[in-house]
């Protein structure tokens, strides 16, 4: 006999049975272990892969070289390379009656970022692609 329902009569040794026992305590006393799992038990998240700047490149053909701030920046989402809101740290001269401008702003990769086309969200190392403004300048010369 592999279980008994949960309000299945318990026999004891001695002859006389007892209401009320455990179909799990049964199931443990003959070696099986109940599955434990946790309230808040969720499906394990697969990891997109990362575009590789020629990835992104094949998937938006017209993206255009930037040599400045944005460098290697794109959205992977829709290829933007113009605008984009990222988290900065940076030191102001702050008054009682307001700020003067700004020193130096710095953003590292862990920093939140958004496209400012699209609104996709994620990290600057989501949207950072090594090599990406080398490989479009290269195929802009070989072009011309």
């Amino acid at each position: 006999m592999k279980g008994r329902p949960i309000t299945a009569p318990a026999f004891q040794p001695d002859g006389k049975h007892k209401l009320g026992s455990s179909f799990v305590t049964h199931r443990v006393r003959q070696g099986y272990e109940p599955k434990r799992m946790s309230k808040t038990a969720k499906s394990p998240k697969r990891k997109r892969r990362k575009l590789t700047a020629r990835q992104l490149t094949e998937k938006f053909p017209n993206l255009q070289p930037n040599d400045n701030c944005l460098t290697n920046i794109a959205c992977p989402e829709c290829g933007n390379r113009n605008q984009f809101r990222i988290e900065m740290k940076s030191v102001f001269t702050l008054r009682d009656d307001g700020t003067d401008g700004y020193e130096d702003t710095d953003w590292g990769q862990n920093a939140y970022c958004q496209c400012g086309e699209c609104q996709h969200e994620g990290k600057v190392r989501d949207f950072t692609f090594a090599g990406l403004d080398d490989l479009l300048q290269s195929a802009n010369a070989s072009k011309a």
